[in-house]
């Protein structure tokens, strides 16, 4: 756990309550665990495993909880520094939490993690209200390299996938350049952004858009209405992309101070305002992502 290390949990602190980070091996607290009595003995998931905890301050004035788990070896061989067990250690700012409900949680989210690591997430927008006949210029680029100059074929209203596979492409700025033609009248509220943006997941027919924005053509109509989804009001009006309790498939917000509930907590909690914003379908509470719970 070095200086990186440190500067990726200041950052994730900062954006949640609570948080579980794999912390691999930690030798400068072998003695300290080596010196632990009290394990306690926990079945997870069919394994046995020892469990404890110890409060530890790597970085001055920062201390956090080290929960510690442990599976004796299965065979006679002792590693050099670990002995007869296999030692894995998470560190967290949960000092609340049960031991084995932290390791739980953990595995339970590392779970998920692997489960969007399956996935190819891409992402595009749709310009609703302006015609291809009045562009004349598309470009996309990363790192000043040109990946993409058209718009989606096929498709009649200008469609620009930026990405197909979000991984390759993290934190790394994809910059859009669209040029309208000299002499045609374009309103400035149907060519500024946020546009009608939206993710799709493993095909491209599979599209999650901003609450209230339509699906492109190519997207799968089979999908609407199923589960949660809230294809149309009581009155029959049709909706698209919002759950029967009103909650959004997705949000847009530019405020880059935004934080991130813990997985643990609910956004209505974590941003009491968000329930009145939601219930108001937007119309009240706009800056409800300003005011978290403290």
């Amino acid at each position: 756990m070095g200086r990186a290390q440190e500067e990726i949990v200041d950052t994730v602190k900062a954006h949640c309550k609570y948080f579980y980070i794999r912390a691999n091996r930690c030798s400068a607290f072998y003695e300290d665990m080596f010196a632990l009595r009290g394990w306690k003995a926990e079945e997870i998931n069919g394994i046995r495993f020892e469990l404890n905890s110890i409060v530890v301050e790597k970085w001055k004035g920062k201390p956090y909880r080290l929960v510690i788990q442990r599976q004796r070896r299965a065979d006679d061989i002792r590693e050099l520094w670990e002995g007869e067990y296999t030692y894995r250690c998470i560190l967290t700012n949960d000092f609340e939490s049960d031991i084995r409900d932290v390791v739980e949680f953990y595995n339970l989210c590392g779970g998920k993690e692997r489960i969007l690591d399956d996935m190819n997430n891409g992402f595009g927008f749709q310009l609703d209200y302006v015609g291809k006949e009045h562009i004349d210029l598309v470009q996309v680029s990363q790192e000043g390299n040109v990946i993409g100059k058209n718009f989606e074929p096929g498709i009649e209203k200008p469609v620009l996938i930026l990405f197909s596979d979000i991984k390759p492409v993290l934190k790394k700025p994809v910059t859009v350049v669209i040029g309208f033609k000299k002499y045609d009248k374009v309103s400035d509220m149907d060519a500024y952004p946020p546009y009608n943006s939206f993710i799709f997941v493993n095909k491209r027919s599979h599209e999650v858009h901003l609450s209230g924005y339509k699906p492109t053509s190519v997207a799968d109509e089979s999908l609407r209405g199923t589960g949660s989804d809230l294809s149309q009001d009581s009155n029959g009006i049709p909706m698209y992309y919002i759950a029967e309790d009103n909650m959004p498939f997705a949000i847009n917000i530019s405020n880059s101070e935004f934080r991130w509930p813990s997985e643990k907590v609910s956004i209505t909690t974590y941003y009491p305002e968000f329930k009145q914003w939601r219930d108001s379908f937007g119309a009240d509470y706009k800056d409800w992502y300003l005011h978290p719970k403290e």
